[in-house]
């Protein structure tokens, strides 16, 4: 079996309070179908394990192949997610899924800030299987070594993106025989292999919230004037529908978000991952028509992206520089979940306004306003029916802590100028 060698391990001295909250989303294998994993020799002499009986009815060494392809092998909630969580808490790591907690951990696995997810890419063992001394037939016990390589991607539940993955090494010894001596070979490798995330310094950062705002341009391209709408000053609560034609889906692909136009020439804002790489993108309005629009500018560090469809309209939306107060009254308007729920209004307060490390290190709006995926890009508006914020991102479908770019943000970072008459 390869050698391992075994980097430091970083110990975090935080409160819990004071860390982000990682869950163990998905573990599955790479391997391909038809791959030894595991040998049987029959030559004790060279190993630190089994005996004068190991494998003794083996001819010549025996395999086993991986049989299974692709599969997902656990998460949180399994063995493997059991391993996961203890191999990291003891190093002081917050960890949702806690085994031992008999209630409320659906909650807490779904608002982690970060979910894990590891693939097993490489899998050798050697293995004795202990024999009967007088008949030579097998006790179905085992002893031997295990290694396990495994690829791990860390994703950002609020930005909606990987952030970084490694991959770490773990090789474990059974030396005593036992019935299940396989899989706890595997489960002592695999808990190796899940402590090693702790010396990476990345990961460590991660835990202990010491964020480090992303390197590039917030302010994107040239600036650009836009002939925007004059902001209102009376309540809209009621005459809500009127707004909702200025509100579009933006598809993309098999996808889809949302937009809004801040312009009657057709400019158009919504989520730099919601266009993505794309250089154009189909804008369907709230009436069912369907037209090609380009992507004028666009910001990732910030999120916005910049539309334009080559059409008049009647409506646009009218922008409120201003941030809102704590607990003032919001609406969101998008396309949730899917396209047939385009126009679906939603209401809620302002709950806070600050700067989110994990984030970036940006300032968002956060709000109780229900939104889910499809929402993104999608306007945040005030009751006087102006554009507050973009929708961006969540904690929790069920929570309703999701978070909105704050305009005036979202227009310095593409460099854009609202004129009014």
């Amino acid at each position: 079996l390869p050698e391992v060698t075994l980097a430091d391990v970083k110990i975090i001295h935080k409160l819990p309070s004071e860390q982000s909250t990682f869950v163990l989303q998905k573990i599955i294998s790479t391997i391909k179908r038809g791959t030894p994993i595991i040998t049987y020799p029959n030559d004790w002499k060279t190993k630190d394990y089994g005996g004068w009986t190991c494998s003794n009815s083996y001819i010549t060494a025996g395999t086993e192949e991986w049989g299974a392809g692709s599969t997902v092998l656990g998460n949180w909630s399994t063995e493997l997610g059991e391993i996961f969580y203890e191999a990291l808490t003891s190093r002081g790591y917050k960890i949702a899924g806690d085994p031992n907690q008999l209630f409320e951990k659906e909650d807490e696995v779904m608002s982690a800030e970060y979910s894990v997810g590891g693939a097993l890419i490489d899998m050798k063992g050697n293995f004795c299987q202990v024999h009967d001394f007088w008949t030579g037939y097998p006790m179905g016990k085992f002893a031997g070594e295990m290694y396990l390589k495994v690829k791990w991607t860390i994703y950002n539940n609020l930005a909606k993106e990987e952030v970084f993955s490694m991959t770490t090494e773990g090789k474990s010894l059974q030396k005593e025989a036992k019935k299940q001596g396989i899989v706890f070979a595997l489960n002592d490798a695999f808990s190796q292999a899940a402590e090693q995330l702790t010396s990476n310094q990345e990961f460590y950062n991660l835990a202990a919230r010491e964020y480090k705002k992303e390197k590039g341009e917030i302010v994107t391209g040239d600036k650009i004037t836009i002939n925007g709408i004059t902001k209102r000053h009376d309540n809209i609560s009621k005459k809500i529908e009127m707004l909702l034609p200025a509100v579009v889906t933006v598809r993309v692909g098999q996808g889809h978000g949302s937009g809004f136009f801040i312009s009657k020439d057709g400019h158009l804002l919504t989520n730099y991952h919601v266009v993505s790489k794309s250089d154009t993108v189909q804008v369907v309005l709230n009436n069912g028509l369907e037209i090609k629009a380009k992507v004028l500018k666009k910001n990732k560090v910030r999120d916005v992206a910049l539309v334009k469809a080559d059409l008049k309209i009647p409506k646009a939306l009218a922008i409120d520089k201003n941030e809102p107060a704590i607990a003032e009254n919001v609406m969101a308007i998008g396309s949730p979940l899917d396209e047939s729920l385009k126009s679906t209004v939603t209401k809620g307060i302002v709950s806070t306004i600050k700067i989110f490390e994990e984030i970036n290190a940006q300032k968002y709006i956060q709000a109780d306003v229900a939104i889910s995926p499809g929402n993104s890009g999608g306007p945040l508006i005030n009751e006087k029916g102006n554009v507050i914020g973009i929708a961006v991102a969540g904690y929790t479908s069920g929570q309703n802590l999701n978070l909105f770019i704050p305009i005036k943000e979202a227009l310095e970072a593409l460099n854009i100028s609202i004129k009014t008459q």
